[in-house]
């Protein structure tokens, strides 16, 4: 994937995205529902899997 660049407060970097899958996808989508109850009742609305993107940062 093409490395995307982000702007806040003034502060440029670069990123790379990674949608995951698999243990490391049910992993990262533990952490985000239990912070973000929201997006655990949006998935038991919708019959599609919500991709989850990790985006790290690149030198």
């Amino acid at each position: 994937m093409s490395p995307i660049k982000h702007l806040r407060r003034k502060t440029l970097w670069v990123s790379v995205a990674e949608q995951l899958d698999g243990e490391r996808r049910k992993k990262a989508w533990q952490q985000i529902i239990a912070s973000q109850s929201r997006y655990r009742e949006y998935q038991e609305k919708t019959d599609r899997v919500l991709p989850v993107i990790r985006l790290t940062q690149v030198d």
